[in-house]
């Protein structure tokens, strides 16, 4: 018999769901239950992905398998214990639902292949979490001759790249146990918070997956041998080659990332904002139902040529989540550029015809807020 809380069949589940990609409460992919000397472990695998979450330990060696769907039957967030054993052919769940005893008997499924945990696992500092969550988000939903649905992991300089064609976000500094890039498929389990901590993560690799361990869950990844990575290090603008630069300050960063969402044209098709500094930085938004709207960023500098381009919202936004204050272009045609320490990210502008002109009865708001004068302090 092996014994899991309710609450544990939930985190695993939930784990499960992510990272396999599992949409129907009925799924009926093998998931194994086992009891090691390491402790009691539930994995799955598909094609793509496996996972293996590590909880502490039953007293017997034993080995369950049953179908995923059977797993949403009996989680939830208490300490109850749910007890799992063999009879014949039958898997037998049995535990309570407020004082009243449940019970599922569901056939026993096969075990699936399950990949190999590499020899050698590198240790990285938990950092490498953060990059990983912001590099899946990053990339295409979509496969395509190039692997934009991938992450490429490159062993020499320790860089992880992600693009979606449009975007693309670069790191170096890490510590991974091979030389060369290797491509594994963007993993929603990666994101999950049941696998983010503060614990360093371990990397290794097999012939065919690779591996990432976060305290007791691990996740594979099958590597992707067949397509190719956009060359990221040649796209890639040099600062040295940019000729204007926004500065943000922390206040106007705030500001301008509650603020975008909720300008002019946020649903229209590429959600476009004209970004304007000719004089003081304007970021400048309108709709079809909505009077242009421009936002001064009151605290902001910029250096460098004058000029006014036209860019996606999202992707403005997505920089400042990022953490960058400093925006660096070459002209208004050329991606546009943030760069600190050892992490990378630009995307490119969007065609020049959506640029917006001012206009003298345009909406202004004021990123500062107003300076206390002795009269209204009065």
């Amino acid at each position: 018999m092996i014994t899991l809380t309710r609450k544990q069949i939930r985190t695993a589940r939930s784990l499960l769901r992510r990272t396999l990609g599992l949409r129907s409460r009925n799924d009926q992919t093998p998931v194994e239950i086992a009891v090691t000397a390491e402790g009691t472990s539930v994995r799955a695998a598909s094609q793509k992905f496996a996972i293996e979450y590590l909880f502490p330990g039953n007293p017997t060696i034993e080995t369950i398998i049953l179908p995923y769907a059977t797993l949403v039957e009996c989680e939830g967030t208490r300490q109850d214990p749910v007890r799992v054993h063999t009879a014949k052919d039958q898997v037998v769940l049995q535990w309570e639902e407020k004082g009243f005893p449940q019970c599922i008997w569901t056939v026993a499924k096969s075990a699936s292949n399950f990949p190999a945990r590499p020899e050698e696992m590198q240790e990285n500092p938990s950092s490498l979490l953060t990059t990983l969550t912001e590099a899946v988000a990053i990339t295409s939903k979509e496969s395509s001759r190039f692997a934009l649905d991938c992450l490429r992991l490159r062993g020499h300089d320790g860089q992880l790249a992600a693009t979606d064609g449009r975007q693309a976000l670069v790191q170096a500094g890490f510590d991974f146990p091979w030389e060369e890039g290797l491509l594994i498929p963007a993993c929603s389990g990666l994101t999950a918070k049941e696998f983010l901590n503060e614990k360093p993560v371990r990397m290794g690799k097999t012939e065919d997956w690779v591996a990432i361990q976060s305290g007791p869950c691990t996740i594979w990844c099958r590597i992707d041998q067949q397509r190719r990575f956009p060359d990221i290090d040649r796209i890639t603008p040099k600062e040295s080659e940019t000729s204007t630069t926004l500065t943000l300050t922390d206040h106007d960063a705030s500001f301008l990332h509650s603020a975008l969402s909720r300008l002019p044209g946020t649903e229209e098709y590429n959600a476009p904002i004209t970004l304007d500094l000719s004089e003081n930085p304007i970021l400048r938004a309108r709709s079809t139902s909505h009077p242009t709207t421009e936002l001064l960023l009151c605290q902001s500098t910029y250096i460098g040529e004058k000029l006014r381009c036209c860019t996606n919202r999202l992707y403005l936004a997505r920089a400042i989540e990022l953490g960058f204050r400093s925006f660096r272009l070459k002209g208004v045609n050329s991606p546009i550029l943030c760069h600190k320490n050892s992490k990378t990210y630009f995307w490119a502008p969007l065609d020049q015809s959506g640029v917006l002109p001012p206009e003298e009865n345009s909406l202004q708001i004021e990123s500062a807020p107003p300076k206390l004068t002795a009269t209204n302090a009065a």
